[in-house]
C-alpha cells in the first residue's frame, strides 16, 4: 500500500535560474573555438545530458575529437562564472519547498550539479535544512540507476522526480518513477519538447506549470 509521496528535486532548471548561465558559458566556448553558436532557442530545443552530454556537442557541432578539449574549457568557464555571478533560486521555488518540508513532505535532492555548485545555487545550509536526503550524481553513476536505488528505498511509496529535460523524464521512465516536467521558462529544454514528453509518457509523466505547482502536480501523478 502506498503510504507517502517521496518529492525528488533536480537543482538546475528546477529550483535554481542557471539556464543562462549555461547558455553564456556555451556561447563564449563556441567562440573560443571558432565555432558557431546556436541561439537559445536551438539549445534548449538540442540539450540532453546523455553520454555525457556528448550527444548535445555533437547536434551543436562540436567534433567529436574536439569533444574533451572543449569539455574541459566549458567547465572551467561555468564554474568561473557561477563563482563569479552565482545564479538566484527560480523565483518562488524556495517559499514552496519550505512550505512542503512544513508539512511533513518527504523532499530528496538529486542533481547532477556538484555539491559546491548547489552551495553557490541553493545555499547547502538551507537544502540540510529542508532535503532528507542529497544525491549526488557524477558522469560515472548513471542518473537512472541513481533513481532506481533510491525507489528501492523507499518500500513501495510512490516516487515522482522534478525535472527540466527530456533526458530527466527518459531516466525516470527507465527507473519506474513518475516524472514532474517543469514547464516553464527556466527549463532547460522547451516547454514544447516536454510537454510533448509528457503526452506520450502514458501517463508515466505529469506537466508542472511552475513551482507553485508542486503539490498538486505531485498529487495528481498519483491518483
Amino acid at each position: 500500500m502506498q503510504r507517502r509521496i517521496v518529492r525528488v528535486y533536480d537543482v538546475d532548471g528546477t529550483l535554481s535560474d542557471s539556464l543562462d548561465h549555461n547558455y553564456r558559458t556555451t556561447f563564449k566556448t563556441h567562440c573560443h573555438f571558432r565555432l558557431m553558436p546556436p541561439t537559445i532557442d536551438e539549445y534548449r530545443d538540442k540539450y540532453d545530458q546523455s553520454d555525457g552530454f556528448r550527444k548535445l556537442q555533437r547536434s551543436i557541432g562540436v567534433l567529436d575529437t574536439l569533444i574533451p578539449t572543449y569539455n574541459q574549457y566549458w567547465w572551467k568557464t561555468y564554474c568561473k562564472m557561477v563563482v563569479e555571478y552565482p545564479p538566484g533560486m527560480i523565483p518562488g521555488a524556495k517559499e514552496e519547498v519550505n512550505r512542503l518540508a512544513s508539512l511533513g513532505a518527504h523532499l530528496v535532492l538529486l542533481t547532477k550539479a556538484t555539491e559546491k555548485n548547489t552551495d553557490l545555487k541553493l545555499g547547502m545550509a538551507w537544502v540540510r535544512s529542508v532535503f532528507k536526503e542529497m544525491i549526488f550524481v557524477d558522469d560515472t553513476i548513471d542518473k537512472t540507476v541513481a533513481m532506481a536505488a533510491l525507489k528501492g528505498r523507499m518500500n513501495g511509496d510512490g516516487v515522482i522526480y522534478f525535472g527540466d529535460t527530456l533526458s530527466d523524464g527518459q531516466a525516470c521512465l527507465a527507473a519506474g518513477i513518475k516524472f514532474g516536467a517543469m514547464i516553464h521558462g527556466y527549463s532547460y529544454n522547451s516547454e514544447r519538447m516536454l510537454m510533448e514528453f509528457v503526452k506520450s509518457s502514458k501517463g508515466n509523466a505529469v506537466a508542472v506549470k511552475g513551482v507553485a505547482d508542486f503539490q498538486r502536480s505531485a498529487e495528481d501523478a498519483f491518483r
